[in-house]
């Protein structure tokens, strides 16, 4: 449907822009921060990351006035196995927070204890490996 393709345009855009110019994306503060907290140095280290976020998942975090939203997303490649519903209920039963969704996009709300968030996003890594092995 004209929809999906106008949503498939929207993640293929910032791929093909972060493939053609590392460096606009290196400045912006979010991914700056992200890439700080994942040991990237560099620019040009986006590439191999941006590249597996086609095939992988995500799970995105944020914590405003104590309490803690999330939101996972899985590639179409991963979802049959990896559904993003649960992924995020994963993540979320360790921050009090509830949600749900669709396989290659969910949400979880309400999360109370967000102290405990930098485990739970610990955490994922192992939840992927588990599934997908």
């Amino acid at each position: 449907s004209g929809g999906a393709e106008l949503v498939s345009l929207g993640a293929v855009l910032p791929f093909l822009a972060v493939l053609s110019d590392p460096n606009r994306l290196w400045h912006q503060p979010l991914v700056k921060a992200l890439a700080n907290q994942l040991g990237f140095m560099e620019a040009s280290e986006l590439l191999l990351p941006a590249t597996l976020v086609f095939a992988a998942a995500v799970v995105l975090a944020a914590v405003e006035e104590g309490t803690v939203s999330l939101a996972a997303g899985v590639s179409a490649d991963w979802a049959k196995r990896l559904p993003a519903g649960p992924l995020v209920q994963h993540v979320g039963a360790q921050v009090g927070a509830k949600g749900g969704g669709r396989p290659e996009l969910a949400r979880a709300g309400g999360g109370d204890q967000p102290e405990a968030l930098e485990a739970a996003l610990a955490s994922v890594a192992a939840y992927v490996a588990e599934r997908l092995s």
